[in-house]
């Protein structure tokens, strides 16, 4: 968890601070989530206080400013929140150093559950009013910037706010639509030109549908990760660089920065109730076992020969949590086919590597060419050797010295590059 927030060699401090913890509240780690996250609170707080480079003072002034971060995260746009919820929040505004000292997380579930609230409040105010058309007769004003708008003041202001803002997403989206039909109708005489009543109506659904999904996917955030948001607003407070990851957020970040993983090798998408398999990895433990195709359903996954569980209406990333696993471990899917046939197939689970991430170079032979009617044609040779390097992003391995880390493989490419000749190299 701390070790993507310090230097690897940090590692060796943290320990006795992580066995201290465990000792005095490790046996709260099996109770309530409440008691969970202040155990991880007690190890993020002990990491800045004696491990952060630069450590501040935690005060009144320092609490203000990580008050108002977090509450910047949690609702920027000022969709979620009355006047009157954030009052109520304000009482900590200044007391959150104190519960900082105190591992106290009163104030992140009161938030939480105003947070919570305000997002279901949310869904029902735009499901109601995009439900039929809005008034666009008004002489409406709206600022399009959360950072110049206030919080509405109570409830029914709220209903307001975001039906000023819906109705200016909905005709930015008739403008576009209506724009684009002009234009094609004056190379294509058969385009029919839909009137305003139309154009809304299908702006106003489109609308609902991106709400909904907006809906969905903060519905799928676990509250583990909102608690990361809190702790962040205070590792932040610190420096721009210093940040806490929740598991999830951990293992992406990890998947980030080693360009491998280990799994089967399968790219997943959301297929309505179904995980669905979007691509197969090239040299993966999928492609070597050959059934697994692009198009196939996920409907359960086994760890061996245990019982399957059934991940019909499973997300992606909850469905991933049993995909993934050890190199050497077998999982079964059983998939539905495109043809609507059933098949179980087993794989063995082994290291995953995302080439698209590592360096990888080429040699520029000194050749011009010109495209002419989609041709291209060779103009003249320069008579030059140039070496090309591309790094699409840095990455390294935390944990094993061996593998791919972007300082070690750019150095290969320039040794090979040299090799060869090159007179200079792009990078």
């Amino acid at each position: 968890m701390i070790e993507q927030l310090m230097q690897r060699k940090n590692i060796k401090y943290l320990l006795p601070l992580l066995g201290g913890a465990l000792l005095i509240l490790g046996f709260k780690w099996f109770g309530p989530q409440e008691e969970k996250e202040a155990v991880i609170f007690a190890l993020v707080r002990d990491a800045l206080t004696t491990m952060h480079l630069q450590p501040k003072e935690m005060n009144d002034e320092l609490s203000a400013e990580i008050f108002d971060s977090y509450m910047e995260t949690l609702d920027f746009n000022k969709l979620f929140f009355t006047q009157e919820d954030v009052d109520e929040l304000s009482y900590y505004r200044t007391v959150l150093d104190d519960a900082f000292y105190a591992t106290n997380t009163q104030f992140f579930e009161l938030s939480f559950n105003k947070v919570s609230q305000g997002i279901q409040r949310s869904k029902g105010i735009f499901t109601t009013l995009l439900s039929s058309p809005l008034d666009y007769s008004a002489d409406d004003e709206v600022i399009s910037n959360p950072e110049k708008r206030d919080f509405a003041a109570n409830g029914d202001a709220l209903i307001l706010q975001w039906e000023k803002h819906l109705k200016w997403r909905i005709l930015s989206r008739i403008y576009e639509k209506d724009k684009a039909q002009k234009e094609d109708a004056k190379t294509d005489v058969e385009v029919e030109i839909k009137d305003f009543v139309s154009l809304e109506m299908s702006a106003r659904e489109k609308e609902l549908e991106t709400q909904q999904e907006w809906f969905d996917n903060l519905m799928d955030i676990a509250r583990i990760e909102w608690f990361g948001m809190y702790l962040n607003a205070y590792c932040e407070s610190y420096d721009p660089h210093t940040s806490y990851l929740a598991p999830q957020q951990n293992e992406n970040f990890e998947l980030s920065m080693t360009g491998q993983f280990e799994g089967i090798g399968a790219g997943l998408k959301q297929d309505g109730d179904y995980i669905g398999i979007e691509r197969i990895i090239a040299g993966s433990a999928c492609w070597r076992q050959g059934d697994l195709e692009a198009g196939d359903r996920i409907i359960a996954v086994a760890q061996g020969d245990q019982e399957a569980v059934d991940v019909v209406g499973y997300k992606v990333r909850d469905g991933i949590k049993l995909i993934r696993g050890k190199k050497g471990t077998e999982v079964r899917l059983t998939v539905k086919k495109k043809d609507g046939t059933r098949q179980i197939i087993p794989i063995i689970r082994d290291v995953v590597e995302l080439e698209s991430t590592f360096a990888r170079s080429a040699i520029l032979d000194g050749q011009v060419f010109k495209k002419t009617d989609s041709v291209f044609v060779k103009t003249k040779d320069i008579g030059t050797k140039t070496g090309y390097i591309k790094l699409p992003k840095f990455y390294v391995n935390f944990y094993n010295e061996s593998n791919h880390n972007a300082a070690e493989d750019v150095k290969n490419e320039i040794i090979k590059l040299k090799a060869q000749g090159v007179d200079g190299i792009i990078l």
